[in-house]
Order: structure tokens, then C-alpha cells, then sequence
């Protein structure tokens, strides 16, 4: 079937992206499987130019970024439910625990008044609040400089104070820290998660989907702290718009789109990264006639049901310089206005350069390593 192709295809270009194997080895790989019918991973480990450990290390990685993509988008969707804001504060904190698989999550709202924070966290399970002065730590730091700060242990910075940790009896290791900004760049806050699950540091994927979640995070608030005499209907239909433009914000391109209406979200990013040149809003059918148009079917009919699971895959495009995107697929599951909504969640990201770095690594390891040959060669 198409859809096994199209996974073996995936397979063995994440094999190749994490240099485990060539394209002379998948080749190979594959033409033996032709015969004998066995998993591609099998036939490589039969032939010695893998081990079963490091393609189980590149599965579990895919499986983990498509499930805390997937995390993100659902946990967006839920912010579009809270309408008061004690109950979107504790909402982002234990998403944003979720998501990053990190041990807690603060949340510092810039007080201008006061000139200070407002700390909310939760600690064992309860919710707390603390005022801290605004230039302090972290968090100052990077509410004034507008900058992420990533630490792998925060006790070697000169910048962290540990009065939070001291009033909780925490201890502090890794952190993230970024600025939640409006939509002016003003900043009204900080998020910051500590201590990911597993220890190490924070990850420039992390990095990524941290910040996405601050722009929907930051939306949220302002809605709620600009519409509190709303009703909650006419709040919803406002936060709704919101989300749509925290996606357009976003610099990889996204399309959400749903199974069961005509509901569909494409963010201007993707009108670029695919050279679609169409100056007017896109309609579900639309999107997906252009989807197929640029091999990416899958989405289409997995909508209609004929196939059971999304893949990602990397597609090339002329447009008119040759770009490289990497295309990730989620299925994503949530409640908007009390209905369950089932979609797919497409994410696309310009991988071109990291390709071309990789080419140019591959071909100085080639001249380099041909160099260094040479003078044991003419001996």
C-alpha cells in the first residue's frame, strides 16, 4: 500500500539524516527486502550497517516530537476555554509542564504600578502567588532584555535568584526562560519551566515549542485582561480570532484542518515556504487541492478516512529558488465550544540550509579525509 511506501521511504531518510546509514546502504537494504519481505530496520541490522539500539534512539526521538507537537496545538485549543484568569494562569503552568516534560512551570506578569512581578507557580499541586521585584533574576533579565535564556544549571548564573527556590525548598538545575510578548513586541510577562524531566538541558527544539506556546499564552492574556465584561460567547468568538493570529505569527507554516466541517487555518508562512501564489483567503477544498498538488495527498485522505495514520516526509520545491521543507503531520483531538473536534495538524518547516551544511560538511570530510590519505598513499 502507498502509505507503508511512504513510511519506509521516512524511515530511511531519518536513518540517513542521523548519519547511520548512506543512501547506498538503504538501497541495498531495500532491494533485499523486496525478496525476503522483512522490516527495512531488520535488513540493515542483518547487514551490519546498523544496530537495533540506534534505530529504536531515532524512532522514540520522531515519536517524541510529534507527540509534544501535538501537545502544543491541544494545549492552545484549551486556552480558548478559559475565560477567567485564575484558571488560564494554573492552565498554562501545568500545560507548559506538560509540554516541555519539565518538573514545574512560573509564570511572572510584569506589574508596571507596582514595578513588579506577579510569580504564580504550582508546587505539589497547589497553585501560589508571590510579588517579586521586577529587575530581579531570570526573569528580569529577560523581561528587559527581551531575550531567552536556556541553563543547564541555573546556580552558575550570576543572573538567578534563588529567593523563589528558598521560600518553596526547591532546587533549581536547568531552566528556560523566554518573554511573553503582545502583539507590539511590548513584554507583559515571563514563562519559565525548570528542571526537565530526564535532566540535561533544554533543547533548541524546546526552545521552538516554548516559544510558540508564549504567543498563545500571551494572546490568552490579553484577551482576558482587555475583554473581562464579555460574554463568554462573545469571549470565545474574540479568543478564536486570536488564535488565528498567534498561527499567522508563527515563521514555520502551519495548517490546521478538520475532518468533520470546513473549517481550515494556513498561515501566510506556508503561502511562501510552497510557492503558493493565491492573494485571497484559502478554503478547506482549496487547501487540500493544493496540498495534493505538492505531494502531500496523505492529509487528504487520511481526512476521508482511507488511510489510519499521517506521516511526515521532506518535500523540494522550485520556488523559485530550490528549498527543502520538512513536513510534519499530527493528529490533533479537542473541544471547541463544547464539540469534539478531530484534525490534523501540519507543520512546515525550511530545513534548505541545514541541508546544504550538511553537504558542505560531508564534502570537507571527503577532500579532508582524502588529504590526509594522500601522504600514506604515496608511500
Amino acid at each position: 500500500m502507498m502509505i507503508k511506501e511512504e513510511k519506509k521511504q521516512m524511515f530511511g531518510q531519518l536513518l540517513m539524516e542521523k548519519k547511520m546509514v548512506n543512501e547506498r546502504q538503504i538501497e541495498e537494504a531495500l532491494e533485499i527486502q523486496k525478496e525476503n519481505g522483512k522490516a527495512l530496520g531488520d535488513v540493515l541490522i542483518d547487514l551490519g550497517h546498523t544496530t537495533s539500539d540506534l534505530i529504536m534512539s531515532v524512532l522514540n526521538v520522531t515519536r517524541k516530537t510529534e507527540q509534544k507537537l501535538a501537545r502544543l496545538f491541544n494545549a492552545s485549543i484549551g486556552m480558548l476555554r478559559c475565560i477567567e484568569q485564575a484558571t488560564l494562569i494554573n492552565f498554562l503552568m501545568t500545560e507548559a509542564e506538560r509540554v516541555l516534560e519539565s518538573d514545574m512551570c512560573n509564570l511572572f506578569l510584569v506589574d508596571e504600578e507596582a514595578n513588579e512581578f506577579k510569580c504564580f507557580y504550582v508546587h505539589n499541586g497547589e497553585t501560589g502567588e508571590v510579588r517579586l521585584p521586577l529587575g530581579n533574576g531570570l526573569a528580569g533579565y529577560v523581561a528587559k532584555a527581551s531575550e531567552t535564556i536556556n541553563l543547564e544549571d541555573a546556580y552558575q548564573s550570576p543572573l538567578f535568584d534563588p529567593q523563589l527556590d528558598n521560600m518553596l525548598k526547591y532546587k533549581t538545575e536547568s531552566v528556560l526562560c523566554i518573554p511573553v510578548k503582545q502583539r507590539d513586541n511590548k513584554v507583559i510577562g515571563v514563562l519559565q519551566v525548570v528542571n526537565k524531566k530526564g535532566k540535561g538541558q533544554f533543547t533548541p527544539h524546546d526552545e521552538w515549542l516554548f516559544k510558540s506556546f508564549a504567543i498563545f499564552a500571551s494572546n490568552a492574556i490579553s484577551m482576558i485582561n482587555n475583554n473581562r465584561d464579555l460574554a463568554q460567547k462573545a469571549r470565545f468568538t474574540e479568543n478564536l480570532k486570536m488564535f488565528n493570529l498567534a498561527v499567522e505569527n508563527l515563521s514555520e507554516g502551519v495548517i490546521i484542518i478538520t475532518q468533520d466541517d470546513n473549517s481550515v487555518v494556513v498561515n501566510p508562512a506556508v503561502k511562501w515556504l510552497l510557492g503558493w501564489k493565491i492573494n485571497r483567503d484559502i478554503d478547506k477544498q482549496d487547501t487540500i487541492a493544493l496540498l495534493n498538488s505538492s505531494g502531500l495527498s496523505n492529509v487528504s485522505r487520511w481526512l476521508k478516512g482511507e488511510v489510519d495514520t499521517l506521516t511526515s516526509k521532506e518535500i523540494t520545491f522550485q520556488a523559485p529558488e530550490t528549498r527543502v521543507i520538512r513536513v510534519d503531520c499530527i493528529e490533533i483531538n479537542g473541544k471547541i465550544n463544547h464539540k469534539r473536534k478531530k484534525g490534523c495538524l501540519v507543520v512546515f518547516k525550511d530545513i534548505t540550509r541545514d541541508k546544504e551544511f550538511e553537504q558542505v560538511k560531508s564534502e570537507f570530510i571527503t577532500v579532508a579525509s582524502h588529504e590526509l590519505l594522500s601522504p600514506i598513499t604515496s608511500m
